[in-house]
């Protein structure tokens, strides 16, 4: 929230217009609301929000699509957002996976379903990692290897396997 008001007081007008429409159409995406008639395009302000909003912003334009059905658009949204960076941002990768895990889902695409679902977890661990916390899930360490290295487990990726804890 610091990020955006320091570029909103620094930007003016244009900047406090294209967080507006983002504002507006995040609460219409996530609420299922209708969107706002006065919805400028997704063009016109993605360029001027922070880049860490921008990604997050990139979600709820992958997100908006799902209902919609335009799976393949939506993944391929999010495949875009990744491959420039996303996963700078922990937070927004993490949604970006899990709407990508929808979307393949609904495509019947299963590889891409446990790349993205392992790559959502291994995010959110590493995220946990660098805040310092500990895994939230008994017995279970911290997950960093990518989906790939994920693969070679000795432990078959469609079963579950419950720890006491």
């Amino acid at each position: 929230m610091g990020e955006l008001q320091t570029t909103l007081a620094r930007a003016g007008k244009q900047k406090q217009a294209a967080a507006a429409a983002f504002a507006a159409a995040l609460a219409a995406v996530l609420l299922h609301l209708p969107m706002p008639e006065e919805m400028p395009p997704a063009g016109d302000f993605l360029p001027l929000l922070p880049p860490g909003l921008r990604t997050f912003a990139l979600y709820v334009q992958a997100h908006y699509l799902y209902p919609k059905e335009e799976y393949a658009l939506s993944a391929g949204m999010v495949e875009g957002a990744l491959a420039m960076g996303a996963k700078v941002y922990p937070i927004p990768a993490i949604y970006l996976h899990l709407v990508a895990v929808m979307d393949y889902m609904s495509l019947k695409q299963t590889r891409q379903v446990q790349d993205h679902l392992l790559a959502a977890w291994a995010a959110a661990a590493l995220s946990q990692a660098q805040a310092g916390c500990a895994s939230t899930i008994p017995n279970t360490p911290l997950i960093v290897a990518t989906p790939r290295e994920q693969r070679k487990s000795p432990v078959p990726m469609n079963t579950t396997r419950v720890a006491a804890g």
